[in-house]
């Protein structure tokens, strides 16, 4: 090593270089090596954990009552709830009851329960799971903090959880802030509520009666992703609103056809948007009176306006197909009857 000291200064600086990458990759490599060696104690541990406990799990959801149940170690809880989830999600009715009431004799509910508190983000999502088909009333306020969690996919599954566990206290307390908070997409919301749509619907409706202008369209939204029907007397007055936006989410909903008197007038709308959706809920609602002013729309300065008309005509049921073809003959537009032809044509295809 005495070279080191008279030789070149780039030479030395280029020798503790090479040096501290050599190290450094053997510290790499010896690290990757145990991250192998605990993957496959992991994999062993989990491998040994199913096999144990699946001849257990498949008795008890066959309506089998085990010779006996082992007791089931705190390192094995993780394997456990996997497998356990992997029978819960495909069973319903008396299996999933045993397979829940297992769960409460191991004492799976306080594992979860801990595992929330303290495991990382995979382990608390597991948790969430088991609580969720548990339908572990203790974890309801653990729970509920989660609900707000800052990560999407705990937040999600927690809500989900709430509503498995109670689903009226769920809906009382929860399906207002999902629809105020803008934050979640509507089809979240409304997966996550379809478990409590029940419970939901007189909440919804008494929203619905009060709601600010700003909150009405994604409540429509929640509202017809959930088919709830709205009283026509609510409907009728929220269709005298002056708001696009809170219209063309309002006839969405529409499906009685007492509030057709309050649709007509919309067919005239100087909004485009208000237009062809009003179209679309005569071609739900309508009677074969209606059929001059959807007629008329044909001419619509919109093309998606003519062309959902022309759907929503082609689509009214009390229409034979030669009436359909003498409607697209007497338009006096060859522009809307070539609109209508075009989706006859569809429909035939």
């Amino acid at each position: 090593m005495d070279w080191l000291t008279h030789s070149d200064p780039f030479i030395r600086a280029a020798f503790w270089i090479g040096s501290a990458a050599f190290a450094a990759t053997l510290l790499i490599s010896l690290q990757i090596v145990f991250l192998r060696m605990g993957l496959r104690r992991r994999e062993r541990g989990s491998a040994a954990t199913i096999a144990k406990w699946r001849p257990v799990v498949t008795a008890v959801a066959a309506g089998v009552p085990p010779p006996s149940i082992p007791v089931l170690e705190r390192a094995e809880r993780i394997a456990f709830f996997k497998l356990w989830l992997h029978f819960h999600v495909s069973l319903r009715g008396n299996a999933a009851d045993a397979l829940n009431a297992l769960a409460v004799s191991l004492g799976c509910g306080q594992l979860a329960r801990t595992m929330l508190d303290t495991g990382d983000r995979s382990q608390q999502l597991l948790a969430i799971l088991v609580l969720g088909r548990m339908r572990d009333r203790e974890a309801y306020k653990l729970l509920r903090r989660f609900a707000g969690h800052r990560a999407r996919t705990l937040s999600m599954h927690a809500s989900w959880a709430l509503v498995q566990i109670d689903p009226a206290q769920a809906a009382e307390g929860m399906a207002p802030e999902l629809i105020i908070n803008g934050e979640w997409p509507v089809r979240e919301v409304v997966t996550v509520l379809q478990l409590a749509r029940t419970e939901c619907e007189p909440v919804l409706l008494a929203m619905a009666e009060r709601a600010q202008p700003a909150h009405l369209p994604r409540l429509m939204q929640v509202i017809e992703g959930l088919r709830i029907a709205l009283p026509a007397p609510l409907l009728t007055r929220l269709l005298g609103d002056r708001d696009p936006e809170i219209l063309v989410s309002v006839l969405r909903c529409v499906g009685d056809p007492c509030v057709r008197a309050g649709v007509l007038p919309l067919l005239e709308h100087s909004d485009w948007r208000v237009r062809l959706q009003a179209a679309r809920t005569l071609g739900r609602i309508g009677g074969r009176e209606d059929l001059p002013a959807l007629t008329a729309l044909l001419n619509d300065s919109q093309w998606w306006v003519r062309y959902r008309t022309a759907q929503a005509i082609a689509g009214l049921p009390f229409l034979a197909p030669g009436e359909l073809a003498a409607v697209a003959g007497n338009t006096g537009d060859r522009y809307a009857s070539d609109m209508l032809r075009q989706v006859m044509a569809e429909g035939r295809a």
